[in-house]
């Protein structure tokens, strides 16, 4: 079979819930597509999961044990080195799919394969008892930028989306300075992914969130620990790059932005000239001079433990 589809799951410890990804998968109409599982590490029975979930043969599964690595590394990893379908979806190993979905974006992305500046589909997202996740696209469908999807439209909650491999693989998501970081956030690459093309959103249901009591404490408080902070920084900082454009439209936006990116990096090893050098773009630039003593006093009044 000619498969078009990868659906990437990097996953850590989470045996109890990835059989709901792979029953979700086989709940689809569209059936070219295969499942590529990055283990990051786990020291629980994923494997034995996989190996059993293999055994059924009912959809072709890849799965790419390393040590841990971190999300972002390991997400990364399986994209540029183990993905060659035309497409591609990332999908958290506690979600699933919502019946049939996949057949519904791989249509649209399909009408758009050969537009230059469009690269994703991307649409809603309800929990466990069907409830949205957020606000509806005001349109349907709506071709611009995340940045505008989520600034200019006030849209709302978790989205996901499905993007074409090549566009993606043109671009630079692996610097070699965020391995080894406890944390790197998902929006660096979609940050970079949005620089370059825009989105196409639909208001068609993509994903069913599921709220695990058990994973809890890791999805909390922990991020925004002064361990964390560089991966924050480079958060800040490619979203500024991507969407210094829109400065004069959203400028206290911009701004809020700037001032985070100045705040977790004086929380990290890198000097203020180092966070100078290190952003991009004339605006930037010009908004870190004036931005840089008020993130200063806030991490006097408020510094990351």
């Amino acid at each position: 079979m000619n498969y078009k589809i990868t659906i990437i799951t990097p996953t850590y410890n989470r045996a109890h819930t990835l059989e709901r990804v792979y029953r979700s998968l086989l709940d689809q109409n569209l059936k070219n597509l295969k499942w590529l599982v990055m283990d990051d590490g786990s020291t629980d029975e994923t494997k034995i999961l996989i190996d059993r979930l293999k055994s059924e043969n009912k959809i072709p599964i890849d799965y790419v044990f390393k040590p841990n690595r971190r999300k972002y590394v390991t997400l990364m990893d399986g994209i540029f080195n183990y993905i060659n379908t035309e497409y591609f979806i990332v999908m958290d190993s506690d979600d699933e799919f919502h019946s049939n979905s996949i057949e519904i974006f791989y249509n649209e992305i399909e009408k758009i394969r050969d537009d230059k500046n469009l690269g994703s589909v991307c649409g809603n997202v309800v929990d466990s008892n069907g409830g949205f996740v957020g606000t509806k696209f005001p349109q349907s469908p709506l071709d611009c930028s995340v940045f505008e999807m989520r600034h200019k439209y006030k849209v709302k909650g978790g989205k996901l989306a499905i993007h074409q491999t090549s566009k993606f693989k043109q671009l630079n998501y692996f610097p070699k300075e965020y391995e080894g970081k406890p944390y790197v956030p998902d929006d660096i690459w979609q940050n970079i992914f949005d620089a370059h093309f825009k989105t196409r959103f639909i208001n068609e249901i993509f994903k069913i969130y599921h709220w695990d009591l058990s994973d809890a404490s890791s999805l909390t408080s922990g991020r925004y620990k002064r361990k964390n902070a560089f991966g924050i920084m480079e958060s800040y900082r490619t979203n500024l790059e991507t969407n210094q454009k829109y400065f004069f439209n959203f400028p206290l936006t911009i701004s809020k932005k700037m001032i985070g990116y100045i705040y977790y990096g004086l929380h990290t090893e890198s000097s203020i000239a180092e966070m100078f050098s290190d952003i991009k773009g004339n605006v930037n630039k010009f908004l870190f001079v004036f931005m840089v003593i008020p993130a200063w006093i806030y991490k006097q009044i408020k510094p990351l433990k």
